[in-house]
């Protein structure tokens, strides 16, 4: 049948002719924050994005219920990359001056949103449409997951304490 997309049943039933995607979730992430970079946090739609992965906006549904889910979804994934980058930076030796941690911490943040800030801005909830900012699409806003998501051994006081002693 001429016309039909990539991510079409063409034989019901025998599986053939459906498009297949390893990782559809994530191929849909990274287009959108490519979009992001390109046109701004506010230029682009699910159905950009879908096309830009090669699939129908109804195979996008499937993973995400809206822009704004997809946009809640990158700023996560986005936070979670500023929290990586920002513990690499604070990752010094132990006898390490407390305000030194602080500064690079404090740097790795700034060195992050002026290289990319069309997806810094999306981070912080900018993405997100006048109703979705009301209703906890971004990770700051009341009733969200707190960040970092879940405490880990390294977070606890007592390990953060022999990491940075008091002066």
């Amino acid at each position: 049948m001429e016309g039909m997309g990539e991510d079409t049943v063409k034989g019901k039933g025998t599986g053939r002719g459906r498009y297949h995607h390893g990782d559809l979730r994530g191929a849909l992430l990274d287009a959108a924050e490519a979009l992001v970079r390109e046109r701004g946090v506010d230029g682009w739609s699910l159905r950009e994005a879908s096309a830009r992965v090669g699939v129908s906006p109804s195979a996008a549904y499937h993973h995400f219920s809206s822009r704004d889910a997809l946009v809640g979804a990158l700023s996560l994934r986005v936070l979670g990359q500023l929290g990586e980058r920002m513990g690499r930076a604070a990752d010094l030796p132990a006898e390490a001056d407390p305000h030194r941690r602080l500064v690079a911490v404090g740097q790795a943040y700034v060195r992050a949103a002026l290289e990319d800030p069309a997806v810094t801005r999306l981070a912080f909830g900018a993405g997100a449409s006048p109703a979705g900012r009301g209703s906890g699409s971004s990770p700051w806003s009341p009733g969200s997951t707190p960040w970092p998501p879940t405490p880990t051994a390294s977070s606890t006081p007592s390990s953060t304490s022999s990491r940075c002693p008091a002066t």
